[in-house]
């Protein structure tokens, strides 16, 4: 059915491998009114494990690189455009970012929105620049994050095309989950405690700073068993760090998992150590869950986690200080219980995707 006012838009993701970018993506998409937009997602590489989420109604193209930064992939995506001929281009990563402004050299009718997902220390001069041009060029920047809009002000993007809309999640999904039968079996003994952290295997999500910590909680706490989720290039050394640090037995990387709900709801305290980030969707998935967070003080993290209310803040970078955090929750059961209801409801409040689809149909609807 075609409504009077429907829109076409193209998105435009790296790949749709499971992530927290990757995941509200989809969740967007998948309850934007079918009836208003007439939807369509381009992926660079593969593989792209999401796409089997996304509903039928939606057009799917792959460009089929090998790697999303080559002219080949460039010029396939161009073509792509043109062919669509979108009313809206939205990107939501550093790569979409990059290219956005090419199309609109042959269709200039076209509005680009351009992301902000993540707030980075780490940018080459070269990456930084280019960058910028996509940013500074689009009609709109959406940043998911506070942090992330005085990023883009930082460089050079005006506050007046800046929107923030955070990341959102089905909060009914994390209702209805039930403790994955696995990660219960840790439990060796009644007052096992079991510390869990979902993410990208990947060094700026800190798992090695987790790790140091946990070998001093290892040496106070012989009942508590940390889970690891997430794949990534960082496997091996994880698993190779574990091992020197004697701490194997109670760590445990169960790779990509497709049950996250279930997992959080089989945790006792959730821990997420990163070095920078935009509005995590893992942080708002374990607020959903109720569970007590230990999560680093960096942009982002700090706009979800309210130090001393729903949860602890620590400093990057500070292994003691993550353990003494972690041990402060496994010895005060009070303490978490009040830390996990609060964080609930504050997801509940603010990081539906109800609340999210609506902020994304207003700003659709401000560009015809």
């Amino acid at each position: 059915m075609v409504g009077v006012n429907r829109q076409t838009i193209l998105y435009i993701v790296p790949d749709l491998t499971i992530g927290g970018t990757e995941t509200t993506l989809v969740h967007l998409i998948n309850n934007l009114d079918p009836t208003l937009y007439d939807i369509h997602i381009c992926t660079i590489t593969t593989p792209n494990p999401l796409r089997a989420k996304l509903h039928d109604h939606i057009g799917y193209h792959n460009i089929g690189a090998e790697k999303k930064e080559s002219i080949f992939a460039t010029i396939k995506f161009i073509k792509l455009v043109n062919s669509i001929s979108p009313d809206i281009l939205q990107t939501f990563l550093r790569y979409g970012n990059i290219v956005s402004p090419l199309p609109t050299l042959f269709n200039r009718k076209m509005s680009v929105i351009t992301g902000i997902r993540a707030v980075p220390d780490n940018l080459s001069a070269p990456k930084d620049y280019v960058e910028r041009v996509g940013l500074v060029s689009s009609d709109c920047v959406v940043s998911n994050s506070a942090a992330g809009k005085e990023h883009a002000i930082q460089r050079g993007v005006s506050p007046d095309k800046i929107e923030v809309i955070p990341n959102g999640r089905d909060m009914s999904i994390f209702e209805r989950a039930t403790p994955a039968e696995d990660i219960e079996s840790l439990r060796s003994k009644s007052d096992t405690k079991i510390v869990g952290t979902v993410g990208r295997l990947i060094k700026r999500k800190g798992h090695h700073d987790l790790l140091i910590a946990w070998e001093e909680i290892s040496s106070e706490y012989n009942n508590a068993e940390l889970v690891i989720v997430g794949g990534g290039r960082e496997r091996e050394a994880i698993e190779d760090r574990a091992s020197e640090l004697g701490i194997s037995s109670s760590v445990h990387l169960l790779g990509t998992r497709r049950d996250v709900p279930d997992v959080l709801e089989a945790l006792d305290i959730f821990v997420f150590p990163s070095h920078f980030e935009g509005l995590p969707g893992a942080l708002i998935e374990a607020m959903a869950s109720g569970l007590p967070i230990v999560a680093t003080n960096v942009d982002g993290n700090a706009e979800l986690i309210e130090h001393g209310t729903s949860g602890l803040l620590v400093p990057a970078k500070e292994p003691t200080q993550l353990a003494d955090a972690l041990v402060t929750l496994l010895s005060d059961t009070d303490r978490c219980e009040r830390y996990g209801n609060t964080a609930h409801q504050q997801a509940i409040l603010n990081y539906s995707n109800e609340k999210v689809v609506t902020k994304f149909d207003q700003l659709y609807r401000q560009l015809q």
